[in-house]
């Protein structure tokens, strides 16, 4: 191959995308730009693929309510690696591709074993049609409904993407090379928890921002004690901590941590702390809701605190999210003031035709999304449902930006003769 020719297909960072990291830094947010734009980017420097938010809200009594929310993403959602990736947005868009999950999976895996190849291989890593087939050969697909539709399917999304005439191709490799550094977090632990909330302890001013509020909701908490035993000894606040998750077989727990020097949980006639914990999209996403009241409060005119995780896809729970709602209430507590805090998964734009009465989603100017779920990226998908909207004040709490994984990785696609689609 020519040396000329050889250069344009190695994998290198070139001023474009130099150009890219230094906009990410002077932006100073946790973001990924251009057509690399992914969550696993984060993982250096931001703990999620979502930014937290700040919520105000002055009360009728000259009192403020200070509050915040964030999705730390769980690790029992971390199987997603490679499905935050650029090359999924071409098989949505490909007429030519029949939209079917099988091809979608295929390609998931092709990703996957490509990348995690190069990161074990190191410098220079040639794919050709012997290494095809040994990839074909590695997998077993006596276990699929149709071994026989499976194997096609491989063949025929690797034939797809690594054929250099399709328009497609280069992106492609900004697919591989994203995937790169998703195998290179995963095997160095970067995407596990227990790495991640190492950066949340370590960025003070994080910290700083968390701490000066009484009530705090967190989604996706993979350990809460974790947040809990943080907020207690850098705040130095009398923190407590009501929780949820749909099963005992998932770490995705819902939270809301409140500080008891100033609220209390209110109690039923059972003496019994004001809780509801319910779960969203067929039980698997778990939602809390509960009653408080303010110590100083003379009158303890109770509120509703709620953290909850709206699903993603075409389907809107907040009609549901308020019937949970009304459940609670059971008819008793019909002017509190209810502030519903979480990740909705969708931009606020998405649920303008609910028309539930005197709630609102309310969600900040700035995005809260680094990855693309649900064509989400870069956009603010983190809010709160509220009958107090108007008078709310919802910011997003911005981080540094994350560098990008550096690999001393050249990749070359020699031409097949073999491979065609079957």
């Amino acid at each position: 191959m020519p040396e000329k020719r050889k250069k344009q297909v190695l994998f290198r960072k070139d001023t474009h995308k130099r150009a890219l990291a230094d906009l990410e830094y002077l932006l100073n947010n946790a973001f990924r730009y251009g057509l690399n734009v992914d969550i696993q980017g984060l993982f250096r420097e931001a703990a999620s693929d979502h930014l937290p938010i700040s919520i105000a809200y002055n009360t009728p009594d000259g009192n403020k309510l200070a509050l915040a929310s964030w999705n730390l993403l769980a690790d029992v959602h971390l199987g997603n690696y490679y499905r935050n990736v650029k090359i999924f947005d071409i098989i949505e868009n490909d007429p030519n591709i029949k939209n079917d999950n099988s091809f979608k999976r295929r390609a998931h895996w092709l990703l996957s074993y490509l990348a995690e190849k190069l990161i074990k291989q190191g410098k220079d890593v040639v794919i050709d049609e012997d290494e095809i087939d040994n990839l074909l050969a590695s997998i077993d697909f006596s276990k699929e409904r149709n071994p026989e539709k499976a194997k096609s399917d491989a063949r025929n999304i690797i034939h797809y993407f690594l054929d250099k005439n399709n328009p497609k191709h280069e992106i492609f490799i900004q697919s591989l090379i994203h995937s790169v550094e998703i195998a290179y977090a995963k095997s160095q632990g970067y995407l596990k928890w227990e790495h991640r909330f190492e950066l949340i302890k370590n960025n003070k001013a994080l910290i700083q921002k968390l701490n000066k509020k009484d009530i705090l909701c967190f989604q996706e908490c993979t350990n809460p004690e974790d947040m809990l035993k943080l907020l207690r000894e850098t705040s130095g606040k009398n923190f407590k901590m009501i929780q949820h998750r749909v099963s005992g077989r998932t770490n995705d727990h819902c939270v809301i941590i409140y500080n008891a020097d100033k609220y209390e949980l209110s109690a039923d006639n059972n003496n019994q702390p004001q809780v509801h914990r319910f779960g969203l999209a067929n039980n698997t996403k778990p939602c809390l809701l509960a009653r408080f009241y303010a110590l100083d409060d003379a009158e303890k005119k109770e509120f509703v605190i709620g953290s909850i995780h709206h699903p993603g896809g075409p389907e809107k729970s907040i009609k549901e999210i308020k019937h949970e709602l009304d459940t609670f209430q059971a008819k008793a507590h019909p002017q509190e003031a209810v502030f519903i805090l979480g990740d909705f998964n969708h931009d606020r734009q998405f649920f303008e035709n609910e028309n539930i009465e005197n709630f609102e989603v309310k969600m900040p100017q700035k995005g809260t999304m680094a990855g693309p779920d649900f064509g989400s990226v870069n956009k603010p998908i983190d809010g709160v449902l509220s009958n107090r909207a108007g008078g709310l004040d919802v910011k997003t709490i911005t981080m540094p930006a994350a560098p990008r994984v550096e690999l001393p990785i050249r990749i070359e696609f020699h031409p097949s003769t073999k491979l065609k689609p079957m």
